[in-house]
């Protein structure tokens, strides 16, 4: 009997939607096996806006307690 199993994905949220995050970690996470940028957080909303359209986060948050 084979009892091996696929972990789940770690989901990640990431909070700032600066340059740091655009330019660096979005061009390296999606590309790592088993993890999911499932949301984002900035107070700024042009910011969370440009960068979860563009890498299709689909939780945005503009309180990083949500």
């Amino acid at each position: 009997m084979d009892v091996t199993r696929e972990a789940p994905p770690l989901r990640v949220g990431m909070i700032g939607c600066g340059l740091v995050m655009e330019l660096k970690h979005m061009q390296v996470l999606p590309r790592v096996a088993g993890v999911r940028v499932v949301a984002a957080a900035d107070t700024d909303a042009r910011a969370l806006q440009r960068v979860a359209d563009a890498f299709a986060i689909p939780g945005r948050h503009r309180d990083l307690r949500a």
